[in-house]
């Protein structure tokens, strides 16, 4: 397989082919990722106002269960075995279960505006090491934007995004 990561919409969870039953150990664990708070916030969770960090979902076993069409002891077998693979860190409390996706921030921001060389790594000299290389294959100056070929559609909605994180 190719490396690499690939992007995935969380509407992909209202489409028919991901709503059969019961879940396979590869769908629940994507349908973790895609249940991750993106940003910490505070949301109501069985009636009590809790803060939800980033990485982190905030369920209840039966929940899971019921979501992915298991039993609540397979539930908790496969978030062991996550957690003993070092995938996820668990952690009860008197609302349910807090789970924390390990290495969420590495995998999430990879490719971000902030290091469009699509490299995971915050090392300033790996960065530009990077750079070096692709002025390097560019005859002495980084690519613009224009002259990689992408359809007009999709380049304005890649400018929209840029200007928006711009702003924040």
């Amino acid at each position: 397989m190719g490396k690499g990561f690939v992007k995935l919409h969380r509407q992909i969870t209202e489409h028919w082919l991901w709503k059969g039953e019961p879940f396979d150990k590869a769908h629940a664990w994507i349908d973790l990722l895609l249940m991750a708070n993106w940003k910490t916030s505070k949301r109501i969770f069985n009636g009590q106002v809790i803060t939800q960090e980033r990485g982190q979902v905030v369920c209840t076993i039966k929940g899971l269960a019921d979501r992915w069409g298991w039993y609540p002891k397979k539930v908790r077998r496969f978030l062991l075995s996550l957690q003993d693979d070092q995938m996820l860190s668990l952690k009860g409390t008197p609302n349910g279960t807090t789970l924390t996706i390990e290495n969420y921030a590495f995998f999430q921001d990879w490719g971000s505006t902030d290091d469009p060389t699509g490299d995971p790594t915050d090392d300033p000299q790996q960065k530009k090491n990077k750079e070096e290389i692709r002025k390097e294959k560019n005859g002495g100056h980084t690519a613009p934007v224009e002259s990689v070929p992408m359809p007009p559609e999709f380049k304005a909605k890649l400018e929209t995004m840029f200007n928006m994180r711009k702003d924040n």
